[in-house]
């Protein structure tokens, strides 16, 4: 459950506000900055990667 890592990780409340979640359907796939899922890590049997690039506008 995301709000357990949260606690775990001992994010402010502001942290939490700020922080980004890549989510496919309804499976968390990576909290940038934190973590990825075993599932969508590259591997040696990996046939697509995808590449996100994030650019913040202020």
């Amino acid at each position: 459950k995301l709000s357990d890592f949260y606690k775990d990780q001992k994010l402010s409340l502001f942290e939490k506000e700020d922080a980004l979640v890549l989510c496919s359907g309804n499976d968390i796939i990576w909290l940038p900055g934190m973590r990825l899922d075993d599932r969508f890590k590259v591997c040696k049997n990996t046939k697509k990667i995808i590449k996100l690039v994030w650019q913040d506008k202020s």
